[in-house]
Order: structure tokens, then sequence, then C-alpha cells
């Protein structure tokens, strides 16, 4: 049950940090969206210099992101007495792939898809784009496999600060 409820909690926080950025900034989450329309923003002279600096902080807002969920997941599986290399492991990968889901399934095939906020002015009319969903799913599965090494350094926290 306490696992549950960390999945709900960690989607809602996933929710925050994410929306809100999208909604008052499309272009702030540029180097997520689909190719197309990258491509097409790219194109644009009016977002060129903008899509430089955007993909140069997304790039070190995911880092910093990944650190901090890192560091986030051990915590979570350290107070769930999730104390083993193997408990914690197992703990931080399900709440990673929990939000991984909600991520692709709410986030990028419900809201992102059928929001007119997450569309960005010049690349409106590029609706096939925007629901691609075969971009999301493959993001997805990168995911999956990024939140191996997630749940194996969180586990290593974990152990380390139980000092097993």
């Amino acid at each position: 049950m306490l696992l549950l409820v960390e999945c709900l909690i960690a989607c809602v926080v996933f929710t925050l940090i994410v929306v809100p950025s999208q909604i008052r900034n499309p272009i702030s989450q540029i180097v997520s969206y689909p190719p197309a329309i990258r491509e097409r923003v790219c194109s644009l002279p009016q977002y060129k210099d903008i899509v430089a600096q955007v993909s140069k902080k997304g790039i070190a807002r995911k880092i910093i992101g990944a650190v901090l969920l890192t560091f986030g997941l051990a915590v979570l599986a350290y107070f769930s007495v999730a104390v083993t290399f193997l408990k914690a492991a197992i703990h931080v990968y399900i709440v990673f792939t929990a939000v991984n889901l909600y991520d692709l399934i709410v986030i990028d095939w419900f809201w992102f898809v059928h929001s007119p906020k997450t569309r960005i002015p010049s690349a409106e009319d590029m609706i096939t784009a925007y629901h691609g969903l075969w971009h999301h799913f493959r993001g997805s599965l990168i995911g999956l496999g990024l939140g191996l090494p997630v749940a194996a350094l969180s586990a290593t926290w974990v152990v380390a600060v139980a000092g097993l």
C-alpha cells in the first residue's frame, strides 16, 4: 500500500514539475517534442536563437533532474525500509516505472496530444506530428532503460546510508 501511495505522489510531483512550464512556454520543452515539430520550429527564424538556448538549458535541466530524482527515490526507498540493495533497487525501479508509464499514458498520449496549450505558435498545423504516439512510446522504452542505472545508484545510496 505504501508503494502505491509513493507512486501516486511521485506522479503528482512529476506533473507539477512538467505541466506548468509546458503551459507557460511550450518551447521550454522542445527537446521532448516529436522530431517533425522540432525540425519545423528550428527552421523558423523567430525561434532560431531561442531553440539553441532552450536545448542547452533542457539538457542541463534533465541532468539535474535525474540527479534529484535519483536522490529523491533513494530517500523514498530508505524510509520505506528497503535497506538491502536488491529491495531498494526494486522499490526505486517500481516507482520510476510508474512515473514513466504515467508520463507516457496521461501526459504524452492524452494531455500533450489533445491540449492546445502544448502547441507551439507557427507549428499548430502539425496535428499529425503532435499525435505521433510512437515517438512517445519510444521515449518511454528509453526511460525504462534509464530507470535501471537510476535504481542501482539509488540503491547504492540507500545501502551506504543504512550502513549495510
